[in-house]
Formats: structure tokens, sequence, C-alpha cells
């Protein structure tokens, strides 16, 4: 094995690489015979580099004058000895997709492997995320290699669990290459139940600690309501099946139907293009371009929710058959304003 650095005559793109991992704080060599660079942690000395668990990146050659050689595509794999001279690939830490400018991949490679050489890894900033939530391993979190399982209490003393890993299917990557959590709820008996109930991105790499933040936000609303979002869930996937009697969400409040038409009229308002609905203390205001259409004072409300809710469907009936509809339905059946 022979080696060179960067203050030597070398490739281009090998100078390239060595800057970037310089840059971001990572030792690192070119082997000239395997035409590859190591990078290792900064407090194992170059020579046990390779005894030691390691990064290979490997690149192709962007160094002709031919158009296009500023692109270029790098893998970077971790490796650990195996017994001289053998070692064992661990995995795959970093790698491009197509061709792309190698100068900014360089630096994106370089960040994975300032990562991996930190111990700074996906499931650890998620971990932080939960924990502002007081969702810890202490508080019934189950951490394993696969992802994170979050119990969850239904109703009648059932239970099941979210279950979050990445695409994947893992926990232990560096944020920099990371895809997006996704997070699936399970019944009582460990299975899937429709479809995930938080997915981030699009296969491209997200900004892991802001993915991480709104997926805990979204963990810590589920563990407040958990017997209604097992209701969506399985209404969700079975139309026809009643909710629990237990649903907070659609359980009518024993006092009135007040508080259920309030919430149906705010979620179902917005469906409907070209229309707005205001509620305040005292009355509520249906209005499209034109202008209001109609209003209901606060009595008249709690008198005739019934009523209320026959606009929030006259304007799904909109959504589906057009803003005619809507306007139509409404002035047929809403009190006029003054």
């Amino acid at each position: 094995m022979s080696s060179t650095s960067a203050s030597r005559c070398v490739p281009p793109s090998v100078s390239l690489l060595l800057s970037a991992l310089a840059d971001a704080g990572v030792d690192g060599f070119h082997d000239e015979e395997e035409g590859v660079i190591f990078a290792h942690p900064t407090n194992v000395p170059q020579e046990q580099a390779l005894d030691h668990t390691h990064v290979m990146i490997a690149w192709t050659p962007d160094d002709s004058a031919q158009p296009g050689s500023d692109l270029g595509h790098i893998d970077a794999t971790l490796w650990q000895p195996d017994g001289p001279p053998d070692h064992h690939l661990l995995g795959s830490l970093y790698t491009t997709s197509g061709r792309q400018p190698l100068a900014t991949e360089a630096e994106r490679t370089a960040r994975a492997v300032a990562d991996w050489s930190a111990g700074r890894i996906a499931g650890l900033v998620l971990l932080a995320a939960l924990a502002e939530y007081g969702i810890t391993p202490d508080d019934g979190l189950n951490i394993h290699p696969e992802g994170f399982d979050v119990p969850v209490q239904f109703t009648r003393g059932i239970s099941g669990h979210l279950s979050v890993a990445d695409r994947a299917c893992s926990v232990r990557h560096v944020p920099t290459v990371h895809t997006g959590w996704s997070m699936f709820l399970h019944d009582e008996r460990g299975e899937p139940i429709g479809d995930p109930v938080y997915i981030a991105g699009d296969g491209g790499t997200v900004d892991c600690t802001e993915d991480s933040a709104t997926l805990a936000a979204t963990v810590a609303d589920w563990l407040t309501s958990p017997v209604s979002r097992h209701c969506d869930c399985y209404h969700h996937e079975n139309p026809g099946r009643p909710h629990d009697t237990e649903c907070n969400r659609y359980r009518r409040p024993p006092e009135s139907g007040t508080t259920r038409a309030h919430a149906e009229l705010r979620e179902t308002h917005t469906t409907a293009p070209g229309f707005q609905v205001a509620i305040d203390a005292d009355s509520v205001y249906l209005r499209d371009d034109a202008g209001e259409i109609a209003m209901w004072t606060q009595d008249e409300w709690t008198a005739d929710p019934p009523l209320v809710l026959a606009i929030a469907h006259a304007i799904n009936l909109g959504h589906t058959q057009g803003p005619t509809a809507i306007r139509n339905r409404l002035r047929n059946t809403a009190p006029a304003t003054d």
C-alpha cells in the first residue's frame, strides 16, 4: 500500500476529496495502488487506520479534459478488520445517485464521514427530539436496530404501538444521508394498520433535525388521543366499521352537538376552493369571493347545529359538483344575511 497526501502532485479529484475531508475535520489518505481514499477517525494514526473500522471512498474519475468531467459518482463504504489482511463490509455510508457535480458530492461525502467519525446517527437525533416531549426509553420507548417502537393505549385495556424507521428500516444511518422517517400504527396483534401515518421525503435526502422534530411532535399528538387515532385508521381501512364508542374524536359531547359541529365545519371548509369560514365567539360567517353568503349567531348555532352541518355537507357537495352547486345549496338552506 502506498499513499499520497493533498500536498503532492495528485489528480484533481483526489485533491478535491482530501480537501473536503480536511474541511470537515476528518483525516484521510489516498492509496495509489488501490485507487481509493481511506478516511478514519482523527484519534487513529494513519498507519493504523486499516486496523480499525474505516471508510473507503471510491469514485469515478473526472480528471479528463472531456465535457462533463466535473461530474462523477462517489461511493463511501464502511469496513472493519476481519483478520489480516481481510476486511468485512459493514454497509454503505454515502453514495451519489447517478453522476453529480463532484465538488458538491465531495462535500456531502465528507459530512457523512464526519458524522460517522463523531458517532452521530439519525436515531440519536430522533431520540433527542422525542425526549423534548418526555418520550424516552424510561417511559416505554423501545429501541432496536431496525427502529423505535412507541406504545399506545387504545381503549378498554387494548394497546398497540407506533413503529418508526427510515425507508431502509433503520435508525443507524448518519444524518447526512437521511431520506425521511416513516411511522406505522400497529394493532394489538402487532399487525400494521393501513398506510403510514407519517412519511417524509420522496426518496431524496431531507434535513434530519427538522424531520425528527416534526415526527416527534406527531408522535406526541398521537399519544394525547390514541383512541381517536386508532379509530381513524380502522375507519380508513374499513369504511363501514362503526367507530369505537369511546373514540374522543367522533363521540358527540353529552351536553350538545355544538362542539362537534364546530369542529366538523372547521375541518370541512378547507376542501372548498373560493370559500372562507370565519368563527368567532359570537357568530359564524360563510363568505365566497363575492362577499358574505350567510351568518349565524351563537344562539342560532347552538339551537340548530344540524343546519350548520348541512352547510358543511353542501361545501363537500360543491367540491365534487362545482362552486355553483355550493352557492345554490347554501342560498336555499342558509339564513339570509341582513
